[in-house]
C-alpha cells in the first residue's frame, strides 16, 4: 500500500494539511531509526496541532458540536523527535531540539499507517 492511501496520512492531510512529500520524508527518517544499544526506539515523528485543527476534528466527530474555527489556521507541522527510554520509569520521553516535547500525536517505525 502506498503512503498516500494510508489512514494515518489521510488523517494528517485532512486535519493538518500535511503534504505527501513532508509526510513521506519524515516517515522515511523515522524508519531509519538505528535503535539504542538495548533495542529501544530513538526516533519518532510528531504532529504539532493547532486549536483550530482540534475544533475541526471535534465538529466532524460530534454531530452536536458546531464550534467556529479558522480554516486558515489548520496547518499542522511535523516535528522530528528524539526518543529516550528511561528504564527506571519504564517509559519513553520525547525531545524536540533538546527540549521535552509533550505533544499527543506521535509515530514510530513500529506503528502501522493503517
Amino acid at each position: 500500500m502506498e503512503i498516500k492511501d494510508t489512514k494515518i496520512f489521510k488523517n494528517w492531510h485532512k486535519y493538518g494539511l500535511i503534504s505527501l512529500e513532508d509526510f513521506t520524508e519524515n516517515w522515511e527518517w523515522v524508519n531509519q531509526d538505528p535503535l539504542d544499544e538495548t533495542g529501544h526506539l530513538t526516533r519518532s515523528m510528531g504532529l504539532e496541532v493547532t486549536k483550530d485543527m482540534e475544533t475541526k476534528v471535534l465538529n466532524e466527530n460530534n454531530p452536536m458540536a458546531n464550534l467556529p474555527y479558522d480554516e486558515n489556521n489548520l496547518q499542522g507541522k511535523i516535528v522530528r523527535l528524539e526518543r529516550k527510554w528511561v528504564p527506571g520509569l519504564d517509559r519513553y520521553y520525547f525531545y524536540k531540539d533538546g527540549k521535552r516535547w509533550n505533544g499527543d500525536v506521535i509515530l514510530s517505525k513500529r506503528d502501522h499507517l493503517n
